[in-house]
C-alpha cells in the first residue's frame, strides 16, 4: 500500500486536491483496452463489466448502501475514492464538471455529501470558464471530512461575476466568510447559503398524504435537487417570487388530483395559485416564470 505511514499515523491525508477526468458515462471503458480489438457487442459487454467494477470499488470502501447511478460520469467515482483518502477533519477540493448539481445521477453524490461529509463551498464563475480548451462548465467544490456525522451545517454557494484572476483576493474571501444571508447585488459575487436540513428537506421524497417530519429527513428517500440552477445561476426574481408566494404556491403534482393535465407535463418546479387554480397555472423554474390559462397545456420546459 502506497503511503501506508500516512494512514497508520494520521488516518489519511490532510488535503486531497484534484481535477478528475471529464469522461461521459457512455465513454467509460477500461483504460488499457482497445476498442478496435473487439466487436461492438464484446466492447459493450466489456464497458458494462468495467462500470460494475467501478461501482463495486466504491461500495467496498463506503458500504453497500451507497447509491451510484450507472449513468454517472467518471469524475463521480473520483469523489468517493478521493474522500476516502482524507483523515478526519481533512480538506478535499475538486474542480470538475458542474453537471452533478442538476442531473439525475448527481442525487446519489448529493445525498452522500450531505449525510457523510461537510461540504463547505460550491463555487461557480458566471463570467469565464476555467479551461479554454474544454467545452465544460466547471465548479470548485470544497469539502471537509468530519470526525463524526454532523446534525447540521451550512453549505455556501458562491457565483463570481468576474474572472477568478480579477476577483479572488483576501478582501473578497473575508467578505464571503462573514456573510450569512443571500447576496445578489454585490459587484463581485452572488452568495446563497443553505443548511444541511434545508437541502435534505428540498431533496427528499415525502410519501403521499404524509407531512414532512424533519426528524425523518435522514431516512426518507433522497431524489435530488437542482443545486446549480437554483443556488448558483437563478436570477434574483426567482427567489423574490418564491419568497412572496411561499404560502400561495403549490407544486403542480398536487394539482393533478384536481384537474385533468397529462402527467408528462408535470415538472418539479411547476406551481399553481390555489386561489385561482381554475383559471391559470403559474410555472416557475430558476430560468422561467410563465403563466398559462386553463385548459391550455403548458409546453415542456428545458
Amino acid at each position: 500500500m502506497d503511503f501506508a505511514e500516512v494512514f497508520y499515523q494520521k488516518g489519511g491525508f490532510d488535503i486531497v486536491i484534484g481535477n478528475p477526468p471529464y469522461v461521459r458515462q457512455e465513454l467509460i471503458a477500461p483504460p488499457l483496452e482497445n476498442q478496435e480489438n473487439y466487436s461492438d457487442d464484446e466492447w459493450r459487454e466489456i464497458k458494462k463489466q468495467y462500470k460494475e467494477k467501478l461501482i463495486q470499488s466504491v461500495k467496498n470502501v463506503w458500504g453497500n448502501n451507497i447509491k451510484i447511478d450507472k449513468k454517472s460520469d467518471l469524475y463521480v467515482y473520483f469523489y468517493y475514492h478521493g474522500l476516502s483518502l482524507l483523515r478526519p477533519e481533512g480538506v478535499f477540493c475538486f474542480i470538475n464538471s458542474n453537471s452533478w448539481l442538476d442531473v439525475g445521477y448527481g442525487a446519489g453524490l448529493q445525498e452522500f455529501l450531505l449525510k457523510n461529509m461537510k461540504p463547505v463551498f460550491i463555487i461557480d464563475n458566471l463570467k469565464k470558464r476555467s479551461f479554454k480548451q474544454s467545452d465544460v462548465n466547471t465548479v470548485i467544490v470544497l469539502i471537509k471530512r468530519p470526525f463524526e456525522k454532523l446534525n447540521d451545517f451550512t453549505l455556501k454557494f458562491v457565483s463570481f461575476k468576474k474572472p477568478f484572476e480579477e476577483v479572488l483576493n483576501a478582501e473578497v474571501i473575508k467578505k464571503i466568510e462573514r456573510v450569512d444571508k443571500p447576496i445578489f447585488d454585490d459587484e463581485d459575487f452572488r452568495f446563497y447559503p443553505k443548511t444541511k436540513k434545508e437541502l435534505l428537506e428540498e431533496g427528499v421524497e415525502v410519501p403521499e398524504k404524509d407531512e414532512l417530519i424533519k426528524s425523518d429527513l435522514e431516512h426518507l428517500p433522497y431524489i435530488g435537487n437542482k443545486w446549480g440552477r437554483k443556488y448558483l445561476r437563478s436570477p434574483e426574481i426567482y427567489w423574490t417570487v418564491m419568497k412572496k408566494g411561499r404560502h400561495k404556491l403549490v407544486k403542480l403534482r398536487e394539482l393533478i388530483k384536481r384537474i385533468n393535465i397529462k402527467k408528462s407535463f408535470i415538472r418539479k418546479y411547476f406551481f399553481f395559485n390555489t386561489n385561482s387554480c381554475k383559471s391559470i397555472i403559474i410555472c416557475i423554474t430558476p430560468y422561467h416564470i410563465r403563466i398559462f390559462p386553463l385548459p391550455h397545456i403548458p409546453p415542456s420546459f428545458p
